[in-house]
C-alpha cells in the first residue's frame, strides 16, 4: 500500500520533521497550512537555542527561565507570537539587580515582566514560579486568561520575614 505525505498521521508527520535541518523543516512548512503548523514549535525551539544559547533551558514546548536577567533576555529576544506554544514553563526572578534599586521597584519589574509573559502564553498548561519576594496586584488579571492551566506552582525563594509573599 502506498502512502502519501497528507495520509501519514499527525504524529508521524511530527517525527519526521523534528529528525531535520532547520533549513528543511522551513521548506516543509510552507507544504500547506497543517504542514506549518507542525513545524512552528521545531522552528521556535531552534530559534532559542540560536538566540539565547546556555542562557537558559529549553524542550519543544517547555521553556525554563533560570533568573530575572534570563526572563527579561527572553522577553527581548523571543517574538512574543511563539509564547503561544509554551505548555510547561518555570520562572525564576531570583534579582542580581544592583542593590541600589528599592524593593517596592524590583517587585514592580518583576510583576510587570511576568506579566508581559504569561499575557500570550494561551496553552500553558504548567506553570512554576520562584519568586525573591511577591508580584505586584497587578499580575492577577493576566492569571484569568490562563484557562488551559492544570499545575500551578508558587514558592518564595527569600525569607518570608524579610520579603513576604
Amino acid at each position: 500500500m502506498h502512502r502519501t505525505w497528507h495520509s501519514l498521521p499527525t504524529e508521524i508527520k511530527i517525527a519526521v520533521a523534528e529528525l531535520l535541518t532547520i533549513d528543511n523543516v522551513k521548506v516543509l512548512s510552507k507544504v500547506d497550512q497543517e504542514a506549518s503548523t507542525i513545524c512552528v514549535p521545531i522552528t521556535f525551539k531552534v530559534r532559542l537555542s540560536n538566540v539565547l544559547p546556555d542562557m537558559f533551558q529549553t524542550s519543544q514546548q517547555h521553556v525554563k527561565l533560570i533568573d530575572f536577567e534570563t526572563l527579561q533576555c527572553f522577553l527581548a529576544h523571543v517574538p512574543r507570537s511563539y509564547y503561544r506554544y509554551i505548555h510547561q514553563l518555570d520562572i525564576c526572578t531570583t534579582l542580581t539587580i544592583p542593590a541600589k534599586v528599592a524593593f517596592a521597584e524590583n517587585a514592580t519589574l518583576r510583576t510587570d515582566a511576568v506579566v508581559s509573559l504569561l499575557g500570550d502564553c494561551i496553552n500553558l498548561q504548567k506553570l512554576s514560579v520562584q519568586l525573591r519576594g511577591g508580584l505586584g496586584r497587578h499580575a492577577l488579571p493576566c492569571c484569568t486568561s490562563l484557562h488551559s492551566l492544570e499545575d500551578l506552582t508558587i514558592t518564595n525563594c527569600a525569607s518570608e520575614w524579610t520579603t513576604p509573599m
